[in-house]
């Protein structure tokens, strides 16, 4: 909601981007904190008016960050999805700081999902990078 009403004022003065990008920072503020029902709709928001005006760098944090809600409420299939797809976005984008973060949640989704294999190479693959 709070997100929602920022990204309104932004696209009136011209500023979308920044508006994403605040929230984005709002939301990974509330998730250090453990506030994670309050970073939720953030992160929501940010992802769906990424996707909307392909704003790929906002996109990239938005996907990042709610992967690492979903493994806070041990939800690791989701999860899974949300950091590979961040992962790939990073890569593309060349932004090593979410590229490294999006492996580490993908590794520790893996592994707590018992795919110890498959955790591992990815960590494994973080840690060469």
């Amino acid at each position: 909601m709070q997100a929602e009403t920022m990204v309104t004022l932004y696209q009136k003065r011209g500023s979308v981007n920044m508006a994403l990008s605040r929230s984005a920072l709002m939301a990974l503020k509330h998730l250090c904190y453990g506030e994670l029902t309050v970073g939720k709709p953030i992160l929501a928001d940010v992802i769906q008016t990424a996707r909307r005006i392909n704003q790929k760098p906002a996109l990239l944090a938005g996907l990042t960050w709610r992967g690492c809600l979903h493994f806070f409420q041990t939800e690791y299939e989701r999860a899974i999805e949300c950091e590979s797809e961040a992962r790939k976005l990073a890569s593309e984008l060349r932004d090593g700081f979410l590229l490294l973060t999006s492996m580490f949640f993908l590794g520790l989704s893996l592994g707590n999902l018992g795919r110890m294999s498959e955790a591992l190479a990815k960590l494994s693959e973080a840690i060469r990078r």
